[in-house]
């Protein structure tokens, strides 16, 4: 907070043409942007709020999918769609950044990266059932990659402590570009929906995304092909809780086996593998109240 009227005047001395402001409704961020002394604001307003320019603001509706809505307000803006692919360019700096790694990794489309973490403990699947579908895609003859930041290091050192099969451990050792040269060589992604599910979609490669308290209509890759987010049903969803105060329902009714089986479907689908996955388990039809998209 202190250091916020400093930034305003910073942002107002390099007089911007136009900020576009893209967090959410607007109703906290909107009399935010209009004090950083554009020329032009854009964005979006929530209904029944005010509107700051009914030329450059679009309302705001709850249940649209978040790429979608961004290409909503280029078009209202005058910018021509170009698809609604995600995008991450790699360059050979990323690549030589992944070969920097202290672990021999194995070669690209022969291994999948396993990514428990994510910044909420409330978005997170539990780590035994990662570990799960982890030795299952090892029996298959996949290597397993772990892979998260170092803050994370505890959440992947549960996995790899629950796991029967080996695993390579790069929590914390790649930066952004690493990551998605890692992510890019991969055969298969298994994560909660955090960012690496939006790596896995920018690079087309396969995944296997859990959705633990986020909205999947938001949220979930376009691509369902390519891209499966399974979740189950709670009436809480959305939450913005850091950790669940009700036992987590929305983690714990997604078991491992509806998991394992899109991982099988995607694969299969994707001709990524060959002879898809033979589970250690029976994997038939998911759990009732267990979705996928």
């Amino acid at each position: 907070a202190d250091a916020l009227p400093s930034f305003i005047a910073a942002a107002q001395q390099r007089r911007f043409d136009l900020v576009i402001q893209l967090h959410g409704s607007g109703i906290l961020t909107n009399q935010l942007a209009m004090q950083l002394g554009a020329a032009h604001v854009a964005g979006f307003y929530l209904p029944g709020h005010d509107c700051p320019d009914a030329t450059r603001f679009l309302p705001w509706v709850e249940q649209e999918h978040e790429v979608l809505r961004a290409l909503r307000l280029m078009r209202f803006l005058g910018f021509a769609p170009q698809g609604d692919a995600l995008e991450f360019p790699l360059t050979a700096a990323d690549d030589a950044a992944l070969q920097r790694c202290e672990a021999i990794l194995p070669p690209p489309g022969s291994y999948a990266c396993i990514h428990p973490g994510a910044r909420l403990p409330s978005r997170r699947w539990p780590p035994q059932r990662f570990a799960e579908v982890a030795d299952t895609l090892a029996q298959a003859g996949l290597h397993i990659v772990l892979t998260g930041t170092a803050q994370e290091a505890a959440v992947t050192q549960s996995v790899i402590a629950a796991m029967r099969a080996p695993a390579i451990d790069l929590t914390g050792q790649t930066g952004l570009g690493a990551f998605a040269a890692l992510i890019a060589g991969a055969r298969l992604v298994v994560c909660n929906d955090t960012g690496a599910s939006h790596m896995a979609a920018a690079l087309a490669t396969p995944s296997v995304v859990i959705c633990c308290g986020a909205d999947p209509q938001r949220w979930a890759p376009l691509d369902h092909r390519r891209h499966r987010m399974v979740f189950h049903d709670v009436f809480c969803r959305p939450c913005m809780h850091v950790t669940c105060p009700i036992g987590h329902p929305c983690a714990l009714g997604v078991g491992v086996e509806a998991v394992v089986q899109q991982a099988r479907q995607v694969l299969l689908e994707n001709k990524r593998v060959e002879g898809g996955i033979v589970a250690a388990r029976e994997t038939g039809a998911a759990r009732d109240g267990v979705h996928s998209s």
